[in-house]
């Protein structure tokens, strides 16, 4: 019985520590963090967007077995929203001028984010949230 408590427990710290990590992976794959840590002014648009999606893809990389811990919906949502994000990334210079610079491919991508009826971040740290309460 006891070692039945014990790997319970251990399970459960398991799958918060998941959610935990998902949260804090959501938090850095948003164009506000991940262009905030690779602003260099020196880098042309096309370097600084190679940089910005090799670090979303390393970070989800990174934290690809949490899906053991969490749900199906949650997983679903951290993918689309790395993807999402990618595609954002490699849409927003589509429609820049040849002679665009650095911070105006930043305010294109940080307008799009902002002109969101609902903000994908936010709402994917909330739905993990709320399943982290349900095993409480």
């Amino acid at each position: 019985m006891n070692q039945h408590k014990a790997r319970t427990k251990d399970q459960r710290q398991l799958v918060f520590a998941a959610y935990e990590r998902l949260i804090l992976l959501i938090h850095r794959l948003s164009p506000q963090q991940v262009m905030l840590r690779h602003h260099d002014m020196q880098k042309s648009i096309a370097q600084f967007r190679q940089a910005v999606i090799a670090d979303i893809e390393q970070e989800y990389q990174h934290n690809f077995t949490q899906q053991l811990y969490v749900s199906d919906a949650a997983w679903a949502t951290v993918r689309e929203l790395k993807d999402s994000t990618i595609a954002l990334l490699r849409n927003a210079s589509k429609g820049l001028g040849e002679h665009a610079g650095l911070d105006d491919y930043i305010a294109i991508v940080l307008r799009h984010v902002s002109a969101l009826d609902t903000n994908p971040y936010d709402a994917a740290q909330i739905l993990l949230k709320r399943e982290l309460n349900s095993y409480s």
